[in-house]
């Protein structure tokens, strides 16, 4: 119980307590596992009325978390109008109804509670999803006392009158369950019902239940995709205020108005970052419940623009942590890393604003690496960003995503996610600022050795060899166009880098200051800014061509397993060029 408030006695004389704490319940469960979560709720002392006052955003993700085919509990108890929240989220896909969902979620209410499914069914909203629903997968043929049918065992009817073929043919037996139970509670509005399929318009029918479903969810965030995709828009750090706002923000004082307040969305905003630590010094409940609603609302506002599709608790969570990563970023850029000025940040602007300003950080880098790649040299000579290598090359493409996302390789599962702080971002624009001085480089190169183009075109070569190769040619004062070395070759070549290398590891003293000396030669003056980053990326890519080698002797070298250089395959020189594995 929440401090401060009393329990309250219904009618009958049971305790209750208010919706506040009862809503409360739902970030107490959300941790937990899908069958945990159903003990406790069922083991409550009025599971009923726990549910029905879980606000519906909680509710939806705490069936997310149980999983939908074991909700059933979970969706007996709940509200009629819970019922429709799901379904405004499960049905729709952008403005149109999903038929296949729409028969499976109502096949999952009528296992919960048939009665009051068909009572839903005959009336208002649900007449008319029954009325859509019904005209698109029934055909009704009425029978005459002295009509007899045709294949009458395409049909069915519970009473003699009314014959029904189920176009669906893989849910017949669903579907024949709902008809049945519609009869069973009310024949006569079962009669109408089908009656009225005849004079049905789809699209007018369907046209009037999106503009219902969009104003019920609008309440909670959800916006249609052309208004929703504002959230991306872009906003400098200054248009927001530290100590004042121009914006007017909501606190949600009444308690009805507080009950409310979904919990769950903001229990994703987890990590040693500012913004978890920001909320964690939020000590005003009223406070907190208006960053609650606001998180839940972007969040919302987000699944709309992105065209969600809510088919687990993953979906979910993916969106409150793109949420949360921007916020987090926005809050770097305005606050400077200090938590003080963060909090007044977030007193005193609405999140959506702060999501802004960081996305519009990401942005920008992606603006920057789309007017470079428009000039660039690999883009001009129809390369694709992985000439650049997985790494650089993935960041690359990640920044020039329609919405900017950040390479994480496969050490996270998965290649691509939301950026999560400033340093991310950071460092992404670091390797752009290294890809278009290689650019530059790479370009020096090609035309310096003659290189022909139409040896780019493997998709399996990227800078990395060609830039060792020429270098190699150099060192061993090969004569002519850019070609690529034997394998003999580069064992001499390696004997010459490890003069004075006596045993493994071989380090090859001296020989990488020679090679950032040799390239950096070959794109003439530039500033020194570039001069610097030039040397560092060089020092890169020497550091890890040195460790790849340390411990490799000249005479265990296989043209199959460098990567460094383009190696003839042996016995025939004249073929095509074999980067390494």
């Amino acid at each position: 119980m929440s401090e401060g408030k009393k329990s309250e006695r219904d009618n009958s004389g049971e305790e209750r307590l208010p919706q506040v704490a009862d809503r409360e319940v739902a970030g107490r469960l959300f941790p937990l596992s899908g069958s945990e979560i159903l003990n406790q709720v069922l083991d409550h002392d009025n599971p009923g009325r726990l549910v029905k006052n879980l606000t519906r955003v909680d509710l939806f993700w705490l069936i997310k978390r149980v999983g939908e085919e074991d909700s059933l509990p979970l969706l007996r108890l709940a509200s009629v109008d819970q019922w429709q929240y799901i379904l405004d989220m499960e049905l729709w896909h952008r403005d149109r109804i999903n038929q296949e969902e729409t028969t499976i979620w109502l096949d999952r209410l009528h296992q919960a509670d048939p009665s009051r499914l068909s009572q839903w069914l005959f009336n208002q909203d649900g007449n008319l999803l029954a009325h859509f629903y019904f005209q698109k997968i029934l055909q009704v043929e009425t029978k005459k006392e002295d009509e007899d049918f045709k294949d009458i065992e395409d049909f069915i009817t519970v009473d003699g009158l009314y014959y029904i073929r189920i176009l669906d043919k893989g849910h017949e037996q669903e579907i024949e369950r709902i008809l049945r139970s519609l009869a069973k509670e009310d024949y006569t509005r079962y009669q109408a019902l089908l009656l009225g399929l005849a004079g049905v318009i789809p699209a007018e029918i369907e046209e009037e239940m999106y503009r219902l479903k969009s104003l019920r969810l609008s309440e909670d965030g959800y916006l249609p995709f052309d208004e929703a995709i504002a959230v991306y828009s872009h906003q400098r750090p200054e248009s927001l205020k530290r100590d004042g706002s121009d914006y007017k923000l909501y606190l949600p004082e009444e308690e009805e108005i507080r009950a409310m307040v979904p919990v769950t969305p903001l229990i994703q905003v987890q990590g040693n970052n500012i913004l978890a630590a920001t909320l964690e010094g939020v000590g005003d409940s009223l406070f907190l419940d208006r960053i609650r609603l606001e998180f839940a609302g972007l969040c919302n506002q987000i699944f709309s623009a992105d065209s969600v599709k809510f088919e687990g608790i993953e979906a979910l969570t993916r969106i409150c942590k793109k949420a949360a990563g921007y916020i987090n970023i926005g809050l770097e850029i305005l606050s400077g890393g200090s938590l003080d000025i963060s909090g007044q940040y977030v007193k005193n602007n609405p999140l959506i604003s702060i999501f802004r300003v960081g996305f519009g950080r990401a942005l920008e880098l992606k603006w920057e690496a789309e007017r470079w790649k428009k000039v660039a040299w690999f883009q001009r000579q129809d390369l694709s960003p992985d000439f650049w290598g997985d790494e650089w090359g993935g960041t690359l493409k990640g920044i020039l995503r329609e919405k900017p996302l950040f390479f994480s390789g496969s050490k996270e599962g998965e290649d691509y996610r939301d950026f999560e702080g400033l340093e991310e971002v950071e460092s992404c624009r670091t390797i752009l600022d290294r890809l278009v001085i290689l650019d530059m480089l790479m370009e020096a190169v090609a035309s310096r050795f003659r290189i022909n183009v139409n040896m780019l075109d493997d998709p399996l070569v990227s800078f990395y060899p060609i830039l060792f190769t020429s270098w190699a040619r150099t060192i061993l004062k090969l004569e002519g166009d850019f070609a690529p070395l034997s394998l003999d070759q580069v064992k001499e070549f390696f004997i010459l880098m490890r003069r004075g290398d006596k045993a493994p590891p071989f380090r090859m003293p001296g020989q990488g200051d020679a090679f950032i000396r040799d390239l950096i030669s070959y794109l003439g003056d530039f500033g020194p800014g570039d001069h610097v980053l030039l040397k560092d990326t060089l020092s890169l890519l020497w550091q890890d061509f040195e460790e790849e080698y340390a411990l490799v002797e000249v005479k265990d070298m296989d043209h199959r397993f460098m990567k460094s250089f383009l190696i003839y395959p042996p016995g025939i020189p004249d073929e095509s060029p074999v980067p390494g594995a």
